[in-house]
């Protein structure tokens, strides 16, 4: 979160040969050392770098060549990318190899499948407020449901009392709900109280950092 400000204006002002080069630095990181190297601190994608990576691929697509790919060919790299993913899975488990890497998050294929997912997002057409709403916590929910307001044992514990029946379809009903309200709630909150800082912080960055490196 406090990184979104710099990530932001970096991307405001970086030409597009510099923003594909810091991209293709972070590719290497992550998927050459990271992914196939084996290196420690970015071994399977869970990390900063690799997060900071997707999001400038993120931008950078959306700025420059979102429009450029027919959603067909979206549809395919992710079928494709996807399929390979699964049989790697297969293959490895059934040779009695933990398959943990194949689904890490700098793996090629999870890449290309996310990036290819994305892709096709963007170019749907529909519009709708609630749903702009919500999106705009998904990392929030994300970050939280990952720090413990999850519900797995609860979700266990019900089944085993009462099996697929009626009683526990609203029960994880409910317990889906506050998993997703809690994060929502407290993001919003975050959004109001840190909105001023953060445009303060950009202003700064602004006027010391960036115009004097990139002007």
């Amino acid at each position: 979160m406090f990184l979104s400000s710099p990530i932001n204006k970096y991307v405001e002002v970086a030409t597009k040969k510099s923003l594909l080069t810091t991209i293709l630095i972070l590719l290497f990181v992550n998927v050459y050392l990271g992914w196939m190297q084996d290196v420690t601190f970015v071994t399977d994608g869970y990390n900063l770098t690799n997060f900071i990576m997707l999001y400038l691929i993120g931008r950078y697509l959306k700025i420059y060549y979102h429009k450029h790919i027919a959603r067909k060919y979206d549809l395919l790299l992710f079928a494709g990318s996807s399929t390979i993913t699964a049989i790697l899975a297969v293959v490895l488990h059934r040779s009695g190899i933990d398959t943990y890497r194949v689904f890490c998050y700098n793996s090629p294929f999870v890449l290309i499948s996310a990036i290819s997912l994305f892709m096709l997002f963007t170019k749907i057409q529909y519009r709708s407020n609630v749903i702009n709403y919500l999106a705009a916590s998904c990392l929030s929910i994300y970050l939280m449901q990952e720090g413990g307001i999850h519900c797995y044992g609860q979700v266990r514990e019900l089944y085993l009392q009462h099996g697929f029946t009626f009683n526990f379809w609203i029960g994880i009903s409910l317990l889906f709900v506050l998993s997703m309200s809690i994060p929502l709630a407290v993001d919003k909150l975050r959004l109001l109280i840190f909105s001023h800082v953060e445009n303060k912080v950009s202003q700064l960055l602004d006027k010391h950092i960036f115009k004097r490196f990139f002007e």
